[in-house]
């Protein structure tokens, strides 16, 4: 592989080669989006060129139609003189199991950790992070992203390791390429299937089958509106920050910037999405501190400059990640169904203006 996909210099594109992995339905209909769009029949015309395909679901129940048209792609490639082994295409449905056998796998997390990372610290205290009262879920419904991230483990470090086997197949058709390839790993960002499994399954694509050779990109697709009126209404809740309404330090640059603009596009969603049921809020942290964040940091490297901020909070400490996370599932629940359009600073007093 001698070229890039793109030259900044001249703006022209290289020969590539693309590949995706899409999970749960969100993540099948991208894939089959990809596969009608006819830009990877063309790409497949270079003889150089491969593309592997994967969908990875709880349950097959969506994946029909995707499967279906990946059949149709082979023969529309038949029908341009284009060989079918440049094309591959695997569907993993993996089924949920008995909660027994669920927790049996995660009860094994530290030997499957200690495998992949042999310095791995093995915690003597370690705990399930699924709670042991959890309903195990149905094939079709909701999959909560905890269920779903130990499904995904339990499939891939335990017993005929299925999910390593389908990764590694579809490095193989990757690594038939003779030009520069990028993968893309498609998700919903909505909490459940995709949310649940993206983030292991591209560290292991990545660090493990891959080695670090591969360009690894993540495409979370936010959840629509109406998927959330469907269930009743829903909530989005942004974060902003409290460098948005006052000077900080030496100023905050295109991180205010940012924010500035988060704020006001979920605060004017407020009025587009509360007719609909969908209530959009922001909060605004503070100075937070967080073990090996940039207030640690600060805090060991600049300390006057800490300690000083320290003494401008009434309370004279920095908040914590549970301060933000409290007013956030607050704000998320039942018991804020009239909060709407509200922008919540969340500071311990650190700001000094007053709010009408």
């Amino acid at each position: 592989m001698t070229s890039s996909l793109y030259n900044s210099a001249t703006g022209v594109q290289a020969p590539h080669c693309l590949h995706a992995i899409g999970i749960g339905r969100t993540g099948a209909v991208y894939i089959e989006a990809l596969l009608r769009t006819g830009e990877i029949e063309d790409l497949l015309t270079d003889p150089r060129a491969t593309f592997a395909a994967m969908v990875v679901d709880i349950g097959d129940q969506d994946m029909g139609v995707v499967t279906d048209y990946a059949n149709s792609f082979k023969k529309r490639l038949e029908s341009r003189g284009i060989p079918a082994e440049r094309f591959q295409f695997q569907a993993i449905a993996l089924p949920i199991p008995e909660k027994a056998e669920f927790f049996e796998g995660l009860n094994r997390t530290r030997e499957f950790l200690k495998l992949e990372y042999p310095r791995y610290y093995w915690n003597p205290n370690f705990e399930s992070y699924v709670p042991h009262k959890i309903k195990m879920p149905a094939a079709g419904g909701h999959i909560p992203r905890v269920v779903a991230k130990g499904i995904y483990a339990n499939a891939y470090y335990a017993g005929e390791r299925p999910l390593d086997v389908a990764l590694r197949n579809f490095v193989d058709q990757v690594e038939k390429a003779m030009l520069p390839s990028l993968v893309m790993v498609a998700f919903s960002m909505a909490g459940g299937t995709g949310s649940g499994i993206a983030l292991d399954l591209a560290r292991h694509l990545s660090n493990s089958v891959f080695g670090r050779r591969m360009l690894i990109t993540g495409i979370g697709i936010a959840p629509h509106a109406d998927e959330a009126l469907a269930d009743g209404g829903g909530s989005v809740i942004s974060i902003g920050t409290t460098a948005v309404t006052e000077h900080f330090a030496s100023g905050s640059g295109s991180y205010s910037a940012f924010k500035a603009a988060v704020t006001n596009w979920t605060l004017g969603q407020a009025q587009v999405l509360g007719a609909k049921g969908v209530r959009c809020n922001v909060v605004s942290p503070g100075p937070i501190f967080i073990e090996g964040g940039d207030w640690n940091m600060i805090k060991d490297n600049m300390a006057a400059f800490f300690e000083a901020t320290q003494k401008n909070h009434p309370g004279g400490e920095l908040g914590t990640a549970q301060d933000v996370a409290d007013v956030v599932t607050f704000l998320a629940s039942e018991r804020a169904k009239h909060v709407n359009g509200v922008n919540i600073t969340v500071d311990g007093g650190f700001l000094k203006r007053v709010d009408y």
